[in-house]
């Protein structure tokens, strides 16, 4: 009994551990998974990519074949010479073999290859360490879409604070450029550059729905427009833009700023 509840003691440390652990570094984890499975299965897209192109050249696999065999005769010669004659030193009950094996030629053949290999992994892996060394690019790059992220952040953004602080014009207003500001990425533009905003307001100071959209024409097909409300947050196709701002219009009995 004494032994089954110390187990399970430890279990439940070893968990609390595992829960802290991720909780410390959850952020840092999905990068660092992705780089160790980079290294030990890169090679095998690397591969897939790369052999449908490779040709075989046979004049050149003879070639390598009867220069590798010339190479292995002459080895296996030379060293059964050099073995012999040092064989004739040794006592007569050592456990040497009497000739000179194939297989320690073959050995040291394959041992040859080996380090030449290991010599060009080695300056490919100095080659690319230094190119990261020097690029400015990111050593890790998110392929999701950031742009579809950015918009939902701002309107989700919009959303909260003006739940907070209410639906003015002037506070929609100010929100909207918190938003930007918090959750743009493309520090490089301005806000009026970058995105397209329409504010619904009927009047009274108040505001019922603010419209946000990205200013560049192939962003806004791609990924649309956000209706943002009291209700909550609304997406859109860009082809519906134009629609859904005379509905609310409609709905308001206003115009558009």
């Amino acid at each position: 009994m004494g032994k089954a509840l110390l187990f399970a003691a430890k279990v439940v440390l070893y968990l609390f551990l595992l829960l802290f652990v991720l909780g410390l570094f959850g952020g840092m984890l999905v990068p660092l998974v992705e780089i160790l499975f980079k290294v030990s299965f890169g090679w095998v897209n690397f591969l897939r990519r790369v052999l449908p192109e490779v040709t075989l050249n046979a004049s050149a696999i003879v070639f390598a074949l009867v220069c590798s065999a010339l190479l292995l005769w002459g080895a296996q010669w030379f060293c059964g010479w050099l073995y012999a004659h040092h064989r004739i030193r040794q006592p007569a009950d050592s456990s040497w073999p009497a000739n000179w094996p194939w297989r320690w030629t073959v050995g040291a053949y394959c041992g040859l290859w080996l380090l030449f290999l290991a010599a060009m992994s080695i300056t490919g892996v100095v080659h690319q360490v230094g190119w990261l060394v020097r690029s400015d690019k990111p050593i890790i790059e998110d392929r999701r879409p950031r742009e579809r992220w950015e918009i939902g952040a701002v309107a989700r953004h919009v959303e909260a604070r003006c739940g907070q602080v209410g639906w003015t014009n002037q506070s929609v207003r100010e929100a909207c450029e918190e938003a930007i500001s918090k959750n743009s990425y493309r520090r490089d533009e301005s806000p009026a550059e970058r995105w397209h905003l329409v504010f619904i307001e009927p009047g009274e100071g108040k505001t019922t729905a603010v419209f946000i959209a990205y200013r560049d024409p192939e962003l806004r097909r791609k990924y649309g427009y956000r209706r943002v409300t009291p209700e909550g947050v609304t997406e859109g196709a860009i082809d519906r833009l134009t629609e859904d701002i005379r509905t609310m219009l409609a709905k308001a009995g206003t115009f558009v700023k």
